[in-house]
Parts: C-alpha cells; sequence; structure tokens
C-alpha cells in the first residue's frame, strides 16, 4: 500500500496560507528569481546575491502541482496513525473545511478569473477600479506598484513593447522609482483588500519589498530602504489582525518566514540581524506604521459596515481543522 500525505491538507494550505502574487501572472521577477538573479550594487555593477531564501509559500507551484508533487512517498504499509490520519483527511469535516479554502482563495486571494483585466489598458482598468470595482482596484494598484519597483509594467499590453527577461533586468537596473506613483497604486490594493481581495495586502508587501531592495541597491539609502521594507513587515502583520478569527489560516501563513523571505530580498538575512542599528530602525517602524495600518482597516470595514476580521471557517470547522493539525501535520 502507497502512503499518501493528506492531500486535503496540502490543498488547503497552499489554497489559505499562500494565497497572493504567486498565483499571479507575474512575468520574470519574483522574490525567489530576484533573490536567485545577479544582485547590483550602489554603482550598477552585477554582483552576486548572497541570501537567496526561499520556501515553499513563495515559489510559483500551483496547488495541483504541489499535490502531484506529494502524492506518493514510499510503497511501505501505512502505520495505524497513519491510517488515522488518512481517514480524518477524508472526514466530512475536512473535506468542506478544504472546499472552503480552495474557494475563498479563488475569491479573496487570487485574482484567478480576472482575465479581463489583464486584456485591458490600464487607464481602462483605471476606470473601472474608480469605479468601485474591487478586481479592477487590485489590478490597477498592483499594476503601477510594479511598474514603479521593477521599472516595468508587468502586464505586456501596458509595455512600450514585448520585453526579454534580459531586457527587464537591464530596465531594472537603470530603474529610479516614482515614490508618489507607488503610494497611489498602493492605495488601490489597499481599497480592493478592504472591499475583500485581502491577497491585495500581501502583494503590496511584496511590491515593497522589490521597492526597498531597488533603493538599497541603486541608491545605498539604507535608511530610506529600511522604512520600505518596514512597511512590508507591517503589511504582512496586518494579516495576522485581519484573521484573528481564523486561528487555522494563522497558524498555516507562515507570519515569521515571510518576514524573513522579505529581509532576505533586499539585505543579506543574517547580517541586517546581526546590525543592530538596522533591526532597530525595523522594529520601530513597523512599531510606528501597523497601529495606523490597522486603525485604516477597522475606520474602511466598519464605513462599509463589512466585518473588521475576517471569519472564514465556522467554529466546527475550525476546530476539526485543528485538531487534525495537531495530530497529522
Amino acid at each position: 500500500m502507497k502512503k499518501i500525505l493528506i492531500i486535503g491538507v496540502i490543498a488547503v494550505i497552499v489554497a489559505v496560507a499562500t494565497f497572493v502574487v504567486n498565483q499571479a501572472d507575474e512575468p520574470a521577477l519574483t522574490e525567489q528569481k530576484i533573490s536567485e538573479q545577479n544582485s547590483l550594487n550602489a554603482s550598477g555593477e552585477a554582483v552576486k546575491s548572497e541570501d537567496s531564501n526561499s520556501t515553499p509559500q513563495d515559489s510559483d507551484e500551483s496547488i495541483e502541482e504541489v499535490e502531484a508533487g506529494v502524492m506518493v512517498v514510499d510503497d511501505s504499509p501505512l502505520t495505524d496513525s497513519e491510517k488515522y490520519c488518512e481517514q480524518l483527511a477524508a472526514s466530512p469535516e475536512i473535506t468542506k473545511y478544504r472546499e472552503v479554502s480552495l474557494e475563498t482563495y479563488k475569491k479573496v486571494y487570487s485574482q484567478v478569473g480576472d482575465s479581463t483585466y489583464e486584456k485591458l489598458p490600464l487607464e481602462s482598468v483605471k476606470s473601472y477600479a474608480d469605479n468601485g470595482e474591487a478586481s479592477a482596484m487590485w489590478h490597477y494598484g498592483v499594476e503601477v506598484m510594479w511598474k514603479e519597483a521593477l521599472g516595468s509594467y508587468r502586464n505586456p499590453v501596458n509595455q512600450e513593447k514585448p520585453f526579454t527577461q534580459e531586457e527587464l533586468w537591464e530596465v531594472l537596473k537603470k530603474h529610479d522609482p516614482n515614490f508618489e506613483m507607488f503610494n497611489h497604486g498602493k492605495e488601490y490594493a489597499f481599497r480592493a483588500a478592504i472591499q475583500g481581495r485581502v491577497g491585495a495586502i500581501l502583494e503590496t508587501a511584496n511590491m515593497e519589498t522589490f521597492l526597498a531592495r531597488q533603493i538599497k541597491i541603486r541608491e545605498g539609502r539604507d535608511k530610506d530602504a529600511i522604512n520600505v521594507l518596514a512597511s512590508a513587515v507591517a503589511h504582512i502583520k496586518l494579516m495576522e489582525y485581519i484573521h484573528r478569527n481564523d486561528p487555522s489560516v494563522i497558524a498555516n501563513m507562515g507570519f515569521e518566514e515571510r518576514i524573513k523571505n522579505k529581509i532576505s530580498t533586499a539585505y543579506n538575512y543574517e547580517e541586517f540581524m546581526e546590525n543592530e542599528e538596522f533591526t532597530q530602525q525595523l522594529n520601530n517602524k513597523v512599531k510606528q506604521l501597523l497601529p495606523e495600518l490597522e486603525r485604516q482597516w477597522k475606520e474602511h470595514r466598519l464605513q462599509q459596515s463589512l466585518p473588521i476580521h475576517l471569519d472564514l471557517f465556522d467554529d466546527e470547522l475550525e476546530a476539526a481543522f485543528m485538531d487534525y493539525a495537531d495530530q497529522c501535520l
């Protein structure tokens, strides 16, 4: 008999805990790929990145690929505990949890299904966003942030010409970000999150990480780079606030690992953490930014008669999954 890792839970963890940019149509420059490519020093010369920490939650794997990759482990007989976990995985509660997770992923954390906006020029997307369409806000906000962080629009429709990966890299080397426009895009992404497209918050954190890296490498301005990086960290922590009623989501999101990955994208992680001035600045800025983000989130959600904290699963499903996770994950 072949051992089967709990496919339902793998799908749940990928769908609920990994949401965000990983499933968006990124052309080439994800966190993982940027950290694996050559970095640039302040003079514009290419140098190898010293830190390329990447984790499964920052990969480009789809849910189907993850499931396919972990399904078969070996051919040895199942132990009693493995049989028990397999039975739990097939239980009505965990099955329902998986179904809710996948549906939630599509509606709340992913841009999948929004392909219409990928076919429209930016100003057309903005017009939909300005008319209150949350998906358009997400697309428009991220597209603007992408341009200002990385030097070129993500969507080929908005590019002056198609770029090869090498050309994109050259654009990035010469790019000077427009902070006013970046913040303009961030505002739209936040508005999308307020209306329920919460994945836009994590996309904002990714874009801010890229922006911090560009400031640090191109201009060597550590203070400004760390302030932007602190905003990325604060947005990740905002997700914990938003998901206060969903302990299973909090348990699986890996907040600390996400924060580590953000720091590693802009800096050598070990060197950064050993620099007391850098870590103090980062922590102080996060403490300043996070309460304001929470205040804005609370204020805008209440204005629209929306709950402050998401509650994706009823208590029975939540308890069933947490019990399952404690015993089997």
